[in-house]
């Protein structure tokens, strides 16, 4: 009971804190959106309350439009983002670090070519559908044809690696200045 309630309280005080917070990241929406679907439908857990802010009022009532077509709009793009610059496959370990890695298979997209690692940049991919103010751009390892590695600016190879691999260690980028 007690933690149930600290909870609540804590939710509450998170959601005036972020309530007219705009524009909400994707991923927060996504969040949002899935827990909500999880409680609804759930059998064994059940309401206990509210978070009262932007998008539901005291007695639970929606306040605005959830965005649920912009989170379905990004999921497309993300989707034919994969299929073509599919993510790539990475290990760390405490002995080695990070290294990234391509292959015909990565990112669960199987297709002819392996592609060389590339650092994504979400922001500066004029195809990309972000969010209104561009919020929520991320950086990730992507598998990129060789064709397309070195010819996009938001595909960046990584520091220390060289254009051609299909392998690499992920090392610290320089210090800017």
């Amino acid at each position: 009971m007690r933690r149930r309630f600290s909870t609540i309280l804590l939710a509450r005080a998170r959601a005036r804190a972020h309530a007219h917070a705009r524009p909400t990241r994707p991923q927060e929406l996504e969040g949002i959106w899935g827990w909500k679907e999880f409680f609804e439908t759930h059998e064994v857990y059940t309401r206990v309350g509210l978070v009262v802010g932007r998008w539901y009022g005291a007695a639970g009532e929606p306040l605005e439009a959830f965005p649920r077509e912009r989170l379905e709009r990004l999921a497309a793009w993300q989707e034919e983002r994969k299929k073509a610059l599919p993510d790539c496959n990475s290990r760390w370990s405490q002995a080695d670090g990070s290294e990234v890695w391509c292959s015909p298979n990565s990112g669960g997209i199987q297709r002819e070519w392996a592609g060389l690692p590339r650092l994504y940049s979400e922001a500066l991919d004029p195809r990309a559908t972000l969010p209104e103010g561009g919020s929520g751009a991320r950086e990730l390892c992507v598998c990129a044809p060789s064709e397309l590695a070195n010819a996009r600016r938001y595909l960046k190879p990584y520091h220390g690696c060289d254009a051609a691999a299909e392998r690499c260690r992920v090392l610290p980028a320089p210090a800017a200045g």
